[in-house]
């Protein structure tokens, strides 16, 4: 079967969230739960997920499955193979921005200061997060300093490529800021990752993503929908999309249902998030990611 051109251009083709600068790394680590890929995939088949930092893929195989990684990022694939081969992690593009975020939030909120924050975040569970989030962290100043950075229009929004510039929903900042308050409520920060990520930027100590031979995943530098419309009818026992429909134009979204019909065996999983405010009743689980930040999480989309 001849492989469909690449016509439809999305954002992550330019490898690069910002407008400028040639393409690099976006995530030296992840912000995605593969415990929702996990449960959806169910018994050990064959999978196709986005490389990204590599954690998901790293996650599958060490599961049992048979994974395809792939990532239209030439850079960011290469990123997640050498890192599960023993590289060291970097700060990408997302890492960076977030430690520019943090970096006006401590001289003005001393909660977000490690010295306080740190021994927080070893000890607090759902109950203690929470309260620490609500006292120390959301704090009026830091309301008014997130609304002047996430807000469309903003300076910092401004930096981003059009296409992610268009795509930030209105009042992001309430927005992602009710996420975290639920998530922190729900996962805590002692043994959650993502929330040593977020808040601090640091990981979580002693962690590290599953250890597994990268040979043994087939890495390809493609996009995801040109891969699924080159694969046998039902090739895939389940998919993982992270969220590479945000700030993608609609006819590349409907290219992608298509090949993800096709490509996935009948009642195969596939995973779809999205940082995009859902319907109501449309979050999915989104709440059971311990990332925090999504608005849906769907494991059935494409049907």
């Amino acid at each position: 079967m001849s492989v469909r051109p690449q016509a439809e251009v999305t954002p992550w083709q330019g490898g690069r969230l910002v407008r400028f600068g040639p393409p690099q790394v976006l995530f030296g680590r992840s912000y995605e739960d593969e415990r929702i890929e996990l449960a959806a995939f169910g018994p050990p088949g064959r999978v196709c997920v986005i490389a990204a930092s590599g954690e998901i893929a790293a996650a599958a195989a060490a599961a049992g499955h048979t994974v395809t990684a792939v990532d239209v990022n030439a850079r960011q694939l290469a990123y997640a193979r050498d890192r599960l081969a023993g590289g060291e992690s970097v700060r990408g593009s997302a890492e960076s921005l977030m430690t520019a975020a943090r970096s006006l939030l401590r001289p003005l909120s001393p909660g977000w200061r490690m010295r306080r924050l740190w021994p927080v975040l070893q000890t607090a569970g759902p109950e203690e997060a929470a309260a620490y989030w609500a006292r120390h962290l959301d704090t009026r100043v830091v309301r008014w300093q997130l609304a002047g950075v996430l807000r469309p229009g903003s300076f910092t929004v401004r930096l981003l490529t059009k296409e992610f510039a268009r795509f930030i929903p209105r009042r992001f900042d309430d927005i992602l800021r009710a996420r975290i308050a639920r998530g922190l409520a729900r996962h805590g920060m002692r043994d959650n990752r993502f929330a040593w990520r977020l808040l601090s930027g640091e990981d979580l100590p002693g962690w590290s993503p599953a250890a597994v031979d990268p040979d043994a995943i087939t890495w390809l530098a493609v996009d995801v929908a040109t891969h699924l419309e080159s694969v046998p009818a039902g090739h895939y026992d389940a998919v993982a999309l992270s969220n590479v429909l945000d700030g993608a134009p609609p006819e590349y979204g409907a290219r992608l249902r298509v090949a993800v019909r096709r490509a996935v065996r009948p009642g195969g999983a596939v995973v779809l998030r999205s940082l995009a405010e859902p319907a109501p009743g449309d979050e999915g689980l989104a709440a059971e990611d311990a990332a925090m930040i999504w608005g849906s999480v769907t494991t059935r989309w494409g049907g």
